[in-house]
């Protein structure tokens, strides 16, 4: 269980310090919160929830389909 909170959060970082910036530089996006949403599926609906729950400052749409349950299981850091 450990590992996989590690690996979360490690995708998360790299979401939003990384993946983010980057697109914002080199396409024409509207960077802030009010324009920013994430979605996924199974595992990466667990990954959303995840990801943006820590990150409210960042993602104002929020979509997570048969994946949402795992991500309380798991915990919230």
């Amino acid at each position: 269980m450990k590992a996989m909170q590690n690996m979360a959060s490690i995708f998360g970082e790299d979401l939003t310090q990384v993946l983010i910036p980057y697109v914002d530089s080199k396409f024409k996006t509207i960077p802030d919160r009010e324009h920013r949403a994430m979605a996924g599926l199974s595992m990466g609906g667990m990954q959303t929830f995840q990801v943006t729950f820590d990150h409210l400052d960042m993602f104002s749409y929020i979509g997570g389909f048969s994946g949402a349950a795992s991500a309380f299981i798991m915990g919230n850091q």
